[in-house]
C-alpha cells in the first residue's frame, strides 16, 4: 500500500470500523469534517477521522478520539497539526465546554500508529509506537480511549 489515500482506505478505516463494532456501533465515525476547535489559535481544519460518542452519523457529540494522518510516512510531522507554543512544543488548549476528562488522540501513516492525551491544556505523548502488526493491541488502547479509561 504506497499511498497515503490508500493507506487511510485501506487500513485506518478498518481498525476504526472494527472498533464501531466492539462498541455495537453506540459510537460513531466521522471522516474528513471540518474540526475548528478555535481559528485565532490555529485549531482549525479537516480532521482525518474522528470517533464520536453520538450513536448516530447525524450530528458530533464530544469526539472521543481524534485521528491525524502523518505525512510522508513520518509520525512526528503528524504534530504539525498540533498547535506549536513557545519553543515549539505542541500545546493544546480546549475549551470546557463539556464533560469529557480528557480528548484522545492518535497520529498513525496506517502502519505505525502514535497515541496522545490531552488534559486541559496538558498534552501526554505515548512515546512508544504501535504497528499494525499488532492489531489487538491498537484496538485495545482505542478502546480504552473510547471509554475514558486510557
Amino acid at each position: 500500500i504506497g499511498t497515503e489515500k490508500a493507506k487511510s482506505e485501506l487500513l485506518v478505516v478498518n481498525v476504526l470500523v472494527e472498533l464501531c463494532v466492539h462498541f455495537d456501533y453506540r459510537i460513531s465515525l466521522f471522516s474528513g469534517i471540518d474540526f475548528n476547535v478555535d481559528d485565532e489559535k490555529g485549531l482549525a481544519g479537516v480532521c482525518g477521522f474522528l470517533v464520536s460518542f453520538s450513536p448516530d452519523q447525524i450530528s458530533l457529540k464530544a469526539p472521543a478520539i481524534i485521528l491525524v494522518a502523518a505525512k510522508k510516512d513520518n509520525l512526528t510531522d503528524g504534530f504539525g497539526t498540533v498547535h506549536r507554543g513557545d519553543g515549539g512544543r505542541p500545546t493544546l488548549q480546549c475549551r470546557k465546554s463539556n464533560d469529557i476528562p480528557c480528548i484522545y488522540g492518535a497520529i498513525t501513516t496506517g502502519i505505525d500508529w502514535l497515541f496522545l492525551k490531552l488534559v486541559g491544556q496538558q498534552l501526554h505523548v505515548d512515546l512508544a509506537t504501535y504497528t499494525i502488526e499488532r492489531c489487538d493491541k491498537l484496538l485495545g488502547i482505542l478502546a480504552s480511549m473510547v471509554a475514558q479509561k486510557a
